[in-house]
């Protein structure tokens, strides 16, 4: 685990970090965030396997008229998930 965290790249313009915790299957809260600062990293946690799938495969699209606005595809190409089991 520790070579992946010596893995991670921080593009030099990144000077906020966010966490994001629950994530659901569109990360609504990322979207903002992400929208409103271009120097920001936003680390997203999400337990819900289901909604982690959903995630990976792009999956991402409002499924309820109440839902918030999902996460944009340029928000999402850098999705990367860590698992511990």
């Amino acid at each position: 685990m520790e070579s992946y965290f010596k893995s991670i790249k921080i593009k030099d313009n990144i000077t906020n970090i966010k966490l994001d915790i629950g994530l659901s299957y569109n990360a609504p809260q990322s979207q903002v965030w992400l929208k409103n600062d271009s120097n920001l990293l936003v680390m997203g946690f999400e337990p819900n396997i289901n909604c982690v799938n959903n995630m990976l495969n792009k999956d991402i699209v409002k499924r309820e008229q109440y839902h918030s606005t999902p996460i944009s595809n340029e928000y999402t190409l850098m999705i990367d998930f860590l698992y511990f089991l």
